[in-house]
């Protein structure tokens, strides 16, 4: 609702009874009020006023048909952060789902029965012939969706190229382990094949994570290499800032066109503005830091020169780092080193991953085969066992709410409904 309420005169005063207007004059008026009363709106009123919350997240849910009343700009802007969301949903998936599935795969496949044949126990897995190569369509359809995702954010990334390379070798990598598992099934030897193919895909993951390894460690190590991969990065984040900046400017133009008593428009306006300014906020902080750590490397790279040779008593006492300059290099120092030991264990664990299946394809040295497979499933159960957790949470809470409460098909109404109730009301909105 508004906030600019006129005042209601006091009903023992006399009130002169108004001339007769048409109706036309009265909606160009009502036109002219509400368009001046949204111009004076700032940004913290203008969500406030369409009822958005932005720690609400069940609109971004709501199908595409909603869009069609606004126009075709803001249909386009809305769309592009649906698809935005999806592609992300993508990657996080296409990165997670292998190093979910194969703790389970290659202990149904590999680690048990191989303990149960030492044990020598007449025992075998349901359908262990057929989880090997399902196991490997469902990590060929991960690289697909990673490969997707890689292709559609590559003109976000600092090193678009090396993004698209990356791709191209992973998808490469899930071609493979599709044709090897199906392959398999024509020459009989399904099982084997399946291994081979694994393991192909495994050494692509594998080039894939020494790419970021090689680039962390190169940060950590070289400060040249910092800078021109830093500046890279800013420059980039400053393009989205100027495409937002844009995007935003249109977007409110837009928004002072709608009708506040139209409820559907304003609560998908200014969900798309939300959304952007959310963006916004967000790479304008982290370009702030960055260039803070840009000049304080700047400074740092001209003690070292001055140091080299020997020059040092021309430093002036600006060109020395402050305290508070000297914690943040300190930090950058602390993130890179964290960054790449990160991505070394990633590395390495993609490693094991990759020979494991590799050396169980051949049976003198199996035993090494399974070691690896163990220890690269231990880490990945370790690393995603929140994960994993939540998700089993979401779905025994979802059956368990399926099944025993059926009855509850009305769900309280959220901020945002209720907000939007007030919106809808004629009164209100022309209050």
């Amino acid at each position: 609702m508004l906030h600019h309420n006129p005042t209601i005169p006091d009903s023992s005063e006399p009130v002169a009874v108004a001339p007769t207007v048409d109706e036309s004059s009265i909606d160009e008026t009502l036109e002219l009020v509400v368009d001046s009363l949204v111009d004076s709106l700032t940004d913290e009123e203008l969500e406030a006023e369409s009822g958005l919350n932005r720690e609400v997240s069940d609109l971004e849910l709501r199908p595409l048909t909603k869009l069609a009343p606004l126009t075709q700009t803001a249909y386009d802007h809305c769309a592009d952060l649906i698809v935005g969301d999806a592609v992300q949903m993508m990657r996080d998936a296409g990165a997670t789902g292998p190093e979910i599935t194969y703790p389970v795969g290659s202990f149904y496949t590999i680690v048990i029965p191989f303990i149960l044949s030492e044990l020598k126990i007449a025992f075998s897995l349901p359908q262990h012939a057929l989880v090997g190569p399902i196991w490997n369509y469902i990590d060929s359809l991960f690289a697909f969706m990673l490969t997707t995702a890689m292709f559609a954010q590559a003109s976000e990334n600092a090193r678009p190229n090396a993004e698209i390379m990356k791709g191209i070798l992973n998808l490469l990598g899930g071609i493979q382990l599709t044709t090897l598992t199906t392959l398999g099934f024509f020459i009989g030897g399904a099982a084997a094949m399946s291994g081979l193919g694994f393991a192909a895909a495994g050494a692509a993951g594998f080039i894939i994570s020494m790419d970021e390894t090689v680039r962390s460690y190169r940060r950590m190590t070289d400060m040249a290499y910092w800078m021109k991969d830093s500046k890279a990065q800013l420059l980039k984040w400053e393009e989205q800032v100027t495409q937002l900046e844009k995007d935003l400017e249109q977007l409110k133009a837009l928004h002072k066109t709608i009708s506040l008593s139209d409820a559907k428009k304003l609560e998908w306006s200014t969900w798309v503005i939300n959304r952007k300014k959310e963006r916004l906020d967000t790479l304008v902080e982290d370009i702030k830091e960055l260039k803070l750590d840009i000049r304080v490397r700047e400074k740092v790279i001209v003690l070292s020169l001055n140091q080299e040779t020997g020059v040092e008593s021309r430093v002036t006492q600006d060109q020395l780092l402050t305290d508070e300059e000297q914690i943040r290099e300190n930090r950058i120092q602390k993130d890179c080193k964290v960054q790449f030991e990160l991505n070394r264990k990633e590395s390495t664990v993609l490693f094991l991953a990759f020979a494991g299946m590799l050396l169980m394809c051949f049976p003198p040295t199996e035993i090494v085969g399974i070691a690896c497979v163990a220890i690269a499933s231990a880490y990945f159960l370790k690393k995603n066992a929140p994960k994993i957790a939540a998700g089993v949470k979401s779905i025994v809470k979802s059956i368990f709410r399926f099944f025993c409460c059926p009855s509850e098909k009305e769900e309280k109404p959220s901020a945002v409904e209720k907000d939007l109730v007030v919106l809808r009301s004629p009164s209100m909105s022309m209050a």
